[in-house]
Formats: C-alpha cells, structure tokens, sequence
C-alpha cells in the first residue's frame, strides 16, 4: 500500500500504469475517489508527540487559538531519517504567507500529525523529508482554513509544482492547481526559477492553457529553485512554496539528432551461436550501442554493448542456422541516432557429432605447486579420458568442460583428499 497525499473536498478518476524505462503498459481501470472537506472550526485536540522540537515565528497580532490543524500522510523517502513540517499563516495586508510554525524530528508513524492551538485564519503547510545529510526534500503539502476570518479567502496554490529533469539536462515544470479560484478568474501562470545562493528570480509568463513549461538556461551540475503563482485581472496568487532540484554533470553532450548512419558493421569470427561485431570509437561518455536483427523493417534487440573512445569487438549471441540482418544504433539517456546499414550473417547449424579434440598435455605453476593436465582420446568410443596431478598434498584440483569458451553453465569435475586421507571426486555445475 501506498499513501498518496489529497485535497481535501475533490472527486478523482485514479488509475496507474506499469513502467520500466519507456516500456509501459496500458491503464488500469479507474477508481472513484471522493475525500472529505476539512471542518471549518475543528475541535482543539493534542499533538501526537510532546518531545518534537517546536518554533514560532510571530506574524503580527495573533489571535486567540481556536482550531487545530491536520498535517496528512506524505510521501513516503525511503532515505529520510526525520520529516519537518513548515506553517505559513496568509497575511491579508501582504497579501503573502508568512512563517507560522516549524515542526522538526518528526517520523513518518507520526502522521497523520495535529496542530493545536491555531488562530483564526488561513493557512498551508508543506511537509520536507530530511535525508542523512541534512537535504529537505519536499513530499507533501496542504491549505486550510480555521474559523471564520473576516477577509477573503486567498487564492494560493495548493499543491506543488511538478519538475522534470531529463536525461540530457532539459528542465520541464507542470503548475499545480489552485485553491479558492475557479480555472476561469485566471489567466495566466507566471513562473519564476534562480540559482540556489542568488536573489535574482527569473520569470516566465504561460497561458492556463499550457500545462508544462520548459525551463532555459539551466546549468550542468547548478541546483536550483522555482515557483509558481497565478496571474489574473483581479490580482495575483500567492507563489507556491519554492522547490529545489539539481541538473546532474554530463561530461559531454548526447549524439545529436538526426545523426548519419554509419556504415553496416564488420562481422567476425561467425559460429553456430554467436559472432563478432566491429563497433566503432566514441567520444560520448555513459553511451551504448544497441545491436538489432532487422526483420522486415521491424528491429528485433539483440543486445546492448557499452561505447567506448577505441573501436571494440563485441561478441552478439545468435541462434545456429538462422539469417541475420544485423543493424546497430548509438544511444545516451533517451536520445539515438538513426540505425546503421544491415550486414547479413548466417550463422552454421549445430553439428551433430562434434569433432575429437586432439590428445594433449597442459602444465602450468603458481604459488609453489605445479599442476598437470594430460588428456587421451578414444576415437572407437568417442571418449577422453583426463588425468589431473599436483605436486601439492593438500588443496583441490579441478577441470571444467564446456560448450562456450565461457565457465557460465559448464561442468566442473573437483578433485581432493579429505581429512582422512581419502580421496574424493565431486561432479559440480557452474551458473555464473
């Protein structure tokens, strides 16, 4: 179960999909969800904790307590050691939110947390996650109204802004919505973003009709701030609680689109269940090659091999007695290039009776002890027989047949003497 944070007096259509990378299913069916308005004069009530850290700011006259508020269950960090909840009472005069009430060492067993004590007024809170290291990440946010103030109540964003960072550094923000305006008394969302440590916002202007925006000028590795407020003839919004991100360092740029086509790739060293590809040098860091069978215009994946700064051999595992049109593509993040041309590999069946290795012997030392392999071929019964020795008396001595030049899925004969004195031979399958 997972706890997804609301607002209060709203009908959803929820539904979820299933992802991995682009790969994505089809929507759930949808369910009816309906929550519950917030009582306008709560009953005072007590916190859930009495040792939680508590900070008022004054901001201005405050009037007697007369309500409670209900902090709701948000997100859910996985790497948060404590969670901080953030008041901000609506100034009529300022027409802006002002610092309330801090809440710091909360868990997250603590929510659904109460606020007792609140003047009459409006409010909105938002609920930070605090990592190890002391980063606050926002996962929750909420409006709510205490009374019955005299002034009007104000038109703020109610939950945060959405931002997207992709792979290749462009910035996308999605507004949110709004509480205490209905979509037609606005006309515009003015968004504002800076460099963490400068005071300089930056401002773009969108119409309601947009529901993303791309952010310019964004700086590899620079974390930044942003924000969003409502813009109408009547007056504007209060700006929603600032939300922090960071672009991560891409030591160079992802290919470009579209890209030419490289040449088909050189293939090697065909066998029965594999073959080797020519994949050629790079100066783009983090990127891959993608090899596909070309099947009547449609690419069938075969394999990703990761791009390097000098031309490389990849062995591609194949299927025996099949044909090919072998084809690759360059990839970074989501960005590709056009496919190469096709080079047309027909890999040989298997063979039913394999060819007799050679009679032989192998010898080799190290760490003081000498091993020897020998082994005889039986051509009238096709069979070999292996002798295994070793100068040392204690130890194992071991051999490994097959079908690949791999140790993955072959058999391993081991070899050795017990602490009896007892000689012991295990027949043992490596998986990995």
């Amino acid at each position: 179960f997972r706890r997804v944070p609301l607002i209060p007096g709203r009908t959803y259509q929820f539904a979820f999909r299933h992802r991995r990378g682009q790969v994505t299913s089809a929507f759930s069916e949808t369910r009816t969800v309906t929550t519950p308005s917030l009582p306008t004069t709560p009953a005072p009530t007590a916190a859930t904790s009495s040792t939680l850290a508590v900070s008022t700011t004054s901001a201005g006259t405050i009037a007697p307590a007369t309500g409670v508020l209900n902090i709701g269950v948000p997100f859910e960090d996985a790497n948060a050691v404590n969670y901080e909840v953030v008041i901000q009472r609506y100034d009529p005069v300022t027409q802006e939110p002002v610092n309330y009430r801090t809440v710091t060492g909360l868990v997250f067993s603590d929510f659904p947390y109460n606020i007792s004590g609140v003047p009459e007024g409006f409010y909105r809170s938002i609920t930070f996650s605090v990592s190890q290291s002391g980063d606050r990440q926002p996962t929750g946010s909420g409006l709510y109204q205490v009374g019955t103030p005299e002034y009007s109540q104000p038109v703020t964003p109610d939950t945060l802004p959405s931002v997207s960072v992709s792979d290749d550094n462009v910035v996308t923000i999605r507004p949110p919505s709004l509480f205490g305006a209905e979509p037609q008394s606005f006309t515009s969302w003015e968004i504002q973003w800076r460099p963490v440590g400068s005071t300089d916002w930056q401002t773009a202007t969108i119409p309601t009709s947009s529901s993303s925006y791309t952010l310019p000028g964004q700086q590899q590795g620079g974390t930044y701030k942003t924000r969003v407020r409502a813009v109408s003839p009547s007056g504007n919004s209060a700006y929603s609680w600032p939300l922090q991100y960071r672009l991560p360092n891409l030591a160079t740029p992802p290919p470009s689109l579209p890209q030419p086509a490289w040449p088909s790739p050189a293939v090697t060293n065909v066998q029965s269940q594999s073959a080797e590809l020519r994949l050629p040098a790079t100066t783009v860091t983090g990127s891959v090659y993608d090899v596909f069978n070309i099947v009547d215009q449609v690419p069938q994946f075969v394999g990703s091999f990761p791009a390097t700064s000098s031309v490389t051999s990849r062995r591609v595992p194949l299927i025996p007695g099949r044909t090919y049109q072998l084809a690759f593509r360059h990839r970074r993040g989501q960005v590709t290039s056009t496919f190469s041309d096709t080079r047309t590999v027909t890999t040989p069946p298997l063979s039913t009776t394999p060819p007799l290795p050679a009679p032989g012997e192998f010898r080799t030392t190290g760490d003081g002890a000498q091993l020897t392999a020998r082994w005889q071929v039986n051509p009238a019964s096709r069979t070999v027989d292996v002798t295994l020795s070793s100068s040392l008396s204690n130890g194992y001595v071991a051999f490994g047949v097959s079908e690949t030049p791999g140790m993955p899925n072959s058999d391993i004969i081991v070899g050795f003497v017990d602490s009896n004195g007892n000689g012991q031979v295990q027949d043992r399958y490596a998986d990995g």
